[in-house]
């Protein structure tokens, strides 16, 4: 067991696995504000609109198609207006044909200052289930949630004075994504994948992949699956975001652990573990098929939500309060990344540079 001191992280190593699970905690928060109210309304009617104005958002039948596209035009219309009053900022479609229906990723950039061919991506996928659920999710949580959280990240970062946009060194993509969900999970045509790999073909050096998914559901009991229950130390309460990567993405997983922990009243828990099975749930898994170091951001799914998939995943059941102290987490996270030089980081994950808020605890020490 390897302990960072004073309560800044915790990572627990599971000698006994083939691979080493680890577990990584974050610092106590310093005194923080509370958000917005505007975010907070802002949420609710991003998620509202997408899961109860339109509902289920796939390429099933042509109801829900044409849903999956008004979907796009409100994630569209959402990022024209921050492109219209953000300076060097860019907002494209990727749009590509799966069986004579065209579908659409949607891009936001905000262009880096200094190392502009380094890239940050945010992402969340616009679609819903329409495979497992019968009748059809709304896909409250899975994943208007997700898009919710990354319209209102998006429009705090497009808000950046002058200074601010300056220590943008690398350039910032925010990315609507389609086709995550089945048939199209794990598939060439799954949109996150096909955006990873025109990544990789035009030679962008993406230097992290967040991907914000289900993000809206809090519960006072936190189940485990029994394969992973019986380790010690993981949270009963369901109040937490985690932040999932694989072993080549455990530098980016502690750094996004210190950067939201820092700035956010929400609890934070990192995992590392193969990317395999549960750890694969998102659109991270696009850009660690090529090569790409990338975390998945969760309320960690039907592990905790029992609507996962179901009918029932309605706007009415996410707490947009609790949703919207995750963003000033997020926030920074994301701007530590697209820093140069890179945020701190534990020992052997690279440089360090002064943390965005001083921790109400502090320590140090060597691992």
């Amino acid at each position: 067991m390897r302990v960072l001191k004073a309560g800044i992280a915790t990572s627990l190593c599971l000698a006994n696995l083939s691979v080493a699970s680890c577990q990584v905690r974050g610092v106590v928060p310093p005194a923080l504000p509370q958000p917005a109210q505007e975010t907070v309304d802002a949420l609710e009617h991003h998620v509202r609109f997408l899961a109860e104005e339109i509902g289920p958002r796939c390429g099933a039948t042509s109801v829900t198609y044409n849903n999956l596209r008004r979907a796009r035009d409100y994630v569209f219309g959402v990022f024209s207006k921050l492109q219209e009053q953000t300076p060097a900022s860019a907002l494209r479609l990727q749009t590509y044909t799966v069986h004579e229906r065209t579908y659409d990723n949607i891009e936001y950039e905000l262009g880096g200052a200094g190392r502009a061919g380094e890239v940050v991506v945010v992402g969340a996928h616009y679609d819903s289930d329409c495979l497992e659920s019968s009748p059809f999710t709304p896909g409250a949580d899975d994943n208007a949630s997700g898009v919710a959280v990354l319209l209102e990240l998006a429009a705090a970062l497009s808000k950046l004075d002058a200074s601010g946009r300056a220590s943008l060194h690398r350039t910032v993509r925010f990315v609507a994504f389609t086709n995550e969900e089945e048939p199209y999970f794990h598939t060439d045509d799954m949109g996150s994948l096909v955006y990873a790999r025109s990544c990789k073909k035009d030679g962008l050096d993406v230097t992290a992949m967040l991907s914000l998914e289900m993000l809206g559901y809090y519960s006072e009991n936190q189940p485990y699956p029994w394969y992973i229950g019986w380790l010690p130390g993981l949270p009963q309460e369901g109040n937490f975001l985690a932040v999932a990567g694989n072993p080549g993405s455990s530098c980016l997983v502690r750094t996004v652990v210190d950067s939201f922990s820092r700035n956010s009243l929400t609890p934070v828990h990192g995992v590392v573990a193969p990317g395999v099975y549960l750890m694969t749930w998102s659109d991270q898994w696009s850009f660690w098929k090529e090569g790409f170091p990338a975390v998945m951001i969760t309320d960690t799914a039907k592990l905790r939500n029992a609507n996962y998939h179901q009918q029932t995943d309605a706007w009415c059941t996410l707490k947009y309060g609790l949703m919207a102290q995750s963003i000033g987490g997020l926030d920074a996270a994301v701007r530590d990344l697209a820093y140069d030089p890179p945020p701190p980081t534990p020992t052997g994950c690279g440089s360090a540079r002064a943390p965005t808020a001083t921790p109400s605890t502090a320590g140090g020490g060597d691992v």
